[in-house]
């Protein structure tokens, strides 16, 4: 196996030189996202390294990046023996190695995660559809739990049921992603106590601006709607079971003896649906933050799109408020399925 950076292993070793070995997908999509000499330079500004020739920081972030994850458990002497296989200089004792887990690498580890992340939205590999063209981005928050070591419960507490469980694993770290469609890749990572509601960890700002951001129902709140309306992107989620907003208007015309929608309310409506289609004006309600924490009452107008799934028998429901003449209910819940890419992420 070649050294990450083009290196091979001296006469100690055996391993082949790069001109004989071809590097999988994973690993030239790691260099060309990360290059040695950025690698290089991110492990001396951050104080990880001092000298080259007594660390290979390039195998180091190679090795955790790829030696660990949620079904890829190991231990230190094992990362050690995988970091000994990548690089030409190994470090030969298990404490030299255990000494390299410093706050210097969380430092390190920080930034080229940081620089990798900046590189995937400076040069996005995909376009969207001509239907989206208008769009900046497609955006999808999603967040996932990794279990971490009890010793590190004050800093990233568990919920109640997996503090009562037996394992040594209790506390839990919510890894908040991001997900852009242009970058085909993270735009955003932060990381949250188990314990955080998925809406406390999506902060609406100026970031969205000409952008769509779907959400699943964790994240359902219309003052988010609002913040993102107000900051000029785009949302769509599923309608929550709970939801009850009022209908202005259709946007489809109808023949024959079509529903009067306006002024009912969607529980008034649904259990009457006998359309294929559903696409609607609706008002949602909501309480802003006020003077002095009293809050006021606030509607905002959007779309209700229900379109019906034939082979589960069932209705699928979102708002939105993605202009008409742009996208079609049928076209918005097809969006919608584009949610499963940033799931699979985290299968």
């Amino acid at each position: 196996m070649s050294h990450p950076s083009g290196k091979t292993r001296s006469k100690r070793g055996t391993l082949p030189s790069t001109s004989h070995a071809t590097p999988d997908d994973y690993l030239e999509a790691f260099l060309t996202l990360l290059p040695p000499r950025v690698i290089l330079r991110i492990a001396r500004e951050s104080g990880f390294i001092r000298r080259h020739r007594k660390l290979d920081p390039v195998a180091f972030l190679y090795t955790l990046a790829f030696e660990t994850g949620p079904q890829l458990q190991r231990t230190v002497d094992a990362l050690r023996e995988a970091y000994n296989q990548r690089t030409p200089d190994p470090i030969l004792s298990m404490g030299g190695f255990y000494e390299r887990f410093t706050s210097e690498l969380v430092e390190f580890l920080r930034r080229c995660v940081a620089y990798g992340l900046s590189q995937l939205r400076a040069t996005p590999g995909n376009r969207l559809t001509p239907k989206l063209a208008r769009f900046t981005d497609l955006l999808i928050q999603d967040s996932t739990v990794i279990r971490l070591f009890s010793a590190l419960a004050k800093i990233y507490p568990p919920t109640r049921l997996a503090k009562n469980t037996k394992s040594n694993r209790t506390a839990g770290v919510k890894v908040a992603t991001l997900f852009s469609a242009r970058a085909n890749g993270p735009a955003r990572l932060e990381l949250f106590p188990e314990t955080t509601s998925e809406i406390d960890t999506l902060k609406i700002g100026p970031w969205v601006k000409g952008s769509i951001v779907l959400t699943d129902l964790g994240f359902y709140k219309h003052q988010g709607f609002a913040r993102i309306e107000e900051n000029g992107g785009y949302f769509l989620s599923r309608l929550k079971g709970n939801a009850n907003p009022i209908l202005i208007g259709s946007h489809l015309v109808h023949r024959g003896r079509a529903i009067d929608l306006e002024g009912k309310r969607w529980s008034e409506i649904a259990p009457r649906l006998h359309r294929g289609v559903l696409d609607a004006e609706v008002e949602l309600s909501f309480q802003r933050r006020g003077y002095r924490g009293k809050r006021r009452g606030d509607t905002l107008r959007a779309r209700l799109v229900a379109v019906w799934d034939e082979e589960h028998q069932m209705y699928h429901t979102y708002v939105t408020n993605l202009p008409v003449d742009v996208l079609s209910a049928e076209d918005v819940a097809e969006l919608y399925r584009t949610r499963w890419s940033v799931e699979l992420l985290f299968k």
